[in-house]
């Protein structure tokens, strides 16, 4: 578990700078995920103000949605009253944030990298909409607001991705849904072949849904070498 929780929290750190600037620097040692901070920093706002800005990433804001997604009573971790600090000098202060085995902390951090993940391909398929339909990136994020949407499920799973035809529909001819889903799901297959793995690495289609499955060390691991 501990290799795992690893890779999740240098994806975590990664995936927060590239998208909002964030310097997140959190690291795992021995059996407990930490932080480092200047020794001034109030460590309460500055783990809640990370959370603010990916709930605002992810959920537009909308905390109780993100709530069926994140244990937020531990998101991004868990910082208590009398938190462990061990003062390193240089006025530098490392604090533990959670166990690495935490379960509900492990499962927030998958959470979050299948979240970035899915926002990478997003980016793709408004691409892809561009050039191949000829609209706008604006009218692509609006199709994809449209027919995309989000269910949270639970475990095996993290979450489940379903697609609905109403809005395409009844705004173009009929066989634009089935066009944009196709689309979809392959510009989702090409970043995982990019990374070196299979569909069925990361999720199972059934229903006409897309089931993101428990992200794997081997899933994270490659994802974050194909873009590092």
């Amino acid at each position: 578990m501990g290799n795992s929780t690893k890779e999740l929290v240098n994806a975590f750190n990664l995936n927060n700078y590239f998208s909002d600037k964030i310097n997140a620097n959190f690291t795992v040692e021995g059996k407990k995920i930490v932080g480092l901070f200047a020794s001034g920093t109030n460590i309460g706002e500055y783990l809640q103000g990370i959370g603010e800005k990916i709930i605002k990433r992810h959920y537009l804001s909308r905390t109780e949605v993100a709530g069926k997604y994140y244990n937020l009573d531990c998101f991004p971790f868990v910082l208590g009253a009398n938190p462990d600090k061990e003062y390193l000098g240089n006025g530098i202060v490392k604090v533990k944030l959670a166990g690495s085995t935490n379960n509900e902390v492990i499962r927030n951090l998958k959470v979050h990298f299948a979240n970035e993940f899915e926002k990478a391909v997003i980016s793709k398929v408004v691409a892809r909409l561009k050039e191949t339909v000829k609209i706008t990136e604006e009218e692509a994020y609006e199709w994809i607001r449209g027919t995309v949407q989000t269910g949270a499920i639970g475990i095996p799973y993290l979450y489940c991705i379903a697609f609905s035809n109403e809005y395409l529909e009844k705004r173009y001819f009929p066989k634009i849904f089935e066009l944009f889903k196709s689309l979809y799901i392959s510009e989702f297959n090409s970043r995982l072949e990019n990374c070196g793995l299979k569909s069925s690495d990361f999720y199972e289609y059934k229903d006409d849904m897309l089931y993101i499955k428990d992200v794997s060390d081997k899933v994270v691991k490659r994802d974050r070498k194909s873009v590092v």
